[in-house]
């Protein structure tokens, strides 16, 4: 049988309250009526029926609080904790009834296992990152007494864990950010690749003109046939219309002047009478002061300054060669840059020459101006030549290629290497086809009317088909194929190879030594010499005005070191050979490089995209091939008999191909028509 508690408390209150109700026999004292009780005892005494488990006096009791004298927020925390209270108590019957004949757990323990598994479904929602909704699902064991240890650490749990879910978002973000500037750094830009269109300003500066210079401008008729001062003249020029003459007092009559024009400008008309009359007008903004010269009359033009803007401007200057190649191991660079661009001084001082008193001009170089003062025909004569002068310059890409191959694979290849080029001072062909030789069957079907011979001037498809048999042969070694594009009449600089430094200048030194001895050793001094060795090649362009003739200057030079030569130098005496018999007493070495230095020397004329070769011997292998019979040849000494050993010196030979390409300012391949030529038939 099970007592409810609710039945023991029951009890227990009307035991107290007969207790207290009870007088003895024969005692006078009348009773007193205990005192209600206070709101918040009322309270206390509706959780504690909750807490005993007795729901439904604990709801009666909070229905009959006064709501007016206690604070809402007890009241709701006190209704929501008896409704969980409820809800877990059918929890815990809806088990005893799904277990028939089995021992029904007692209420409390029942209630808190009811609240492990709602601590334990709230587990799960924090779990799975559902922060508030964990929350929600145990706050209701908090005022029911229930777990409430574990309630209080699982609400801190949640807590640490919204935070550090809150930490992770902002890394995150942040991280997010740090990337997306990383990727917007890496973008190239919108405008990247793409061709804006802008005018350039190339008028020269001009003030806005006043009033009296747009006046000045008109056309004037005036007919004086007797001869008039200048005074007469200026009376004569105020009936102009709107024009204001001022003539300064210290303007004398001495000269005089006849004049019959029509429609002339009246500017002109001015300086034909200043120059004749020995006085200067003043254009102001609304008079013209006339004032006299400080000229004498009939001293000549009036000088004019102009400004004039450079469309292509100045070569640069350099202090020497230099610039790297687009392959390792070469440089690139002008040789013919080291001088300033002073062809333009060079005509504006030939034709200027005789130009008149007060003349002159100056270049900006740094701003691309020319500043000029001088007359008006003069300055027609300097805008003449600007037109030609000042134009955008041809560039032209040198794309050199340098490959050595053996004397045995340039016969294979059909090709037989007998010198220069057509004008050098060798040989006239570079490279000739033999005729006996049919790997090369297709050049004599090029674009070069079936001449066999190359000449050392390859077309494009002849080029490329020379580089993949030269491929295809495989014992061909290409050394670099640099590219560097030059402008026009300018030099560039191909090189390949090392910088060695030597002294030429020794000084004597003296060392104090013992018993009155001195030792005199040699010390170097000043500048060591530069010595570049390897491979060198100056190429100079000049296109013709056609726009597709270009002709190039190419000096080809290989520079080798050999080895060290020491020189043995006596005090007083110079520098003697170390197998010398002098008996002076010798006062130290000096070592000096021996290099073998070849270069050639040619220019030819070629069309743009055609290919130039030079060819020469680079060095001499010597090569070992043994020839035996196998086994019989390996046998100790009588090896020999079986096997038979040829030596030979092959050369190795350097081939420069030279590719000269008109290409445009961005780099564009140029192919200029003529505007007479007659477009093949097919």
């Amino acid at each position: 049988m099970r007592v409810r508690p609710s039945c023991c408390i029951l009890a227990l209150l009307l035991l107290t309250v007969s207790c207290r109700q009870f007088v003895p026999e024969g005692a006078d004292v009348a009773p007193e009526a205990p005192p209600p009780p206070t709101p918040a005892e009322r309270l206390a005494a509706a959780e504690r029926l909750a807490r005993t488990g007795d729901l439904e006096a604990a709801q009666e009791a909070v229905s009959a609080l006064p709501k007016d004298e206690i604070d809402a927020e007890d009241v709701a925390r006190l209704q929501k904790a008896v409704e969980t209270r409820a809800a877990l108590k059918h929890q815990v019957a809806a088990i005893e009834g799904d277990m028939p004949g089995a021992e029904a757990p007692r209420e409390n323990q029942a209630l808190k296992w009811a609240a492990k598994q709602r601590l334990a479904q709230a587990r799960k929602l924090l779990k799975g990152g559902q922060f508030a909704q964990a929350q929600e699902h145990v706050t209701p064991l908090i005022g029911a007494n229930l777990l409430e240890d574990d309630v209080q650490n699982f609400l801190l749990e949640v807590n640490h864990e919204r935070t550090l879910a809150a930490l992770r978002l902002a890394q995150h973000e942040t991280n997010n950010t740090a990337i997306a500037q990383v990727e917007d750094r890496m973008r190239l830009p919108a405008t990247y690749g793409k061709t804006v269109v802008i005018d350039g300003n190339l008028k020269p500066l001009e003030l806005p003109p006043g009033r009296m210079e747009a006046l000045v401008s008109q056309k004037v008729t005036l007919n004086f046939p007797d001869a008039i001062g200048v005074k007469d003249l200026l009376l004569a020029l105020n009936r102009l219309d709107q024009l204001n003459f001022i003539a300064d007092e210290t303007l004398t009559e001495e000269q005089q002047i006849t004049l019959n024009v029509a429609d002339v400008p009246l500017i002109e008309l001015l300086s034909y009478v200043a120059r004749n009359m020995g006085v200067a007008f003043h254009v102001g903004e609304n008079t013209i002061w006339v004032t006299e010269s400080d000229e004498p009359p009939g001293t000549g033009p009036t000088l004019e300054t102009h400004i004039y803007r450079l469309r292509s401007g100045f070569i640069p200057s350099l202090g020497g060669g230099g610039g790297g190649g687009d392959d390792g191991g070469f440089g690139g660079g002008g040789g013919g840059m080291a001088n300033e661009d002073s062809e333009l001084e060079d005509v504006l001082d030939a034709f200027l020459a005789d130009g008149p008193e007060g003349a002159t001009y100056r270049i900006y170089r740094n701003r691309n101006l020319l500043v000029i003062k001088n007359s008006r025909e003069n300055l027609r004569l300097v805008e003449e030549l600007l037109r030609d002068f000042d134009k955008e310059p041809y560039q032209v890409l040198i794309e050199a290629r340098f490959l050595t191959i053996g004397q045995e694979d340039l016969s294979e290849l059909g090709f037989d290497l007998t010198g220069g080029l057509p004008g050098d001072e060798v040989s006239e062909h570079a490279f000739e086809a033999k005729s006996e030789s049919s790997t090369f069957e297709a050049f004599r079907n090029a674009a070069t009317g079936g001449n066999v011979t190359l000449g050392g001037i390859l077309g494009s498809h002849t080029y490329t088909a020379m580089l993949h048999a030269l491929e295809q042969n495989g014992r061909s070694r290409t050394l670099s194929a640099p590219r560097i594009t030059v402008l026009n009449n300018q030099t560039a600089t191909i090189r390949k190879g090392d910088i060695m430094y030597y002294f030429e200048e020794y000084d004597t030194a003296t060392t104090s030594g013992g018993n009155d001895a001195d030792t005199n050793t040699l010390v170097p001094t000043g500048t060591p010499t530069e010595l570049e060795l390897g491979i060198t090649l100056d190429v100079k362009v000049n296109v013709g005005n056609d726009g597709k003739t270009v002709l190039l200057a190419l000096q080809p030079e290989i520079t080798e070191f050999i080895e060290w030569l020491n020189f043995q130098v006596a005090e007083g005496d110079g520098a003697d050979d170390q197998n010398s018999d002098d008996n002076q007493q010798p006062t130290g070495l000096v070592s000096l490089p021996r290099v073998n230095e070849s270069t050639l020397s040619t220019a030819v004329a070629v069309n743009s995209g055609e290919t130039v070769v030079l060819g020469g011997t680079l060095e001499t292998l010597k090569t070992k091939t043994v020839s035996k019979i196998p086994i019989l040849g390996d046998l100790p000494f009588l090896g020999v008999l079986f096997r038979h050993t040829d030596e030979a010196d092959e050369p190795q030979h350097l081939l420069i191909f030279v590719t000269a390409t008109v290409i445009g300012k961005s780099g564009e391949f140029l192919d200029i028509r003529q505007p007479n030529a007659v477009a093949p038939q097919p």
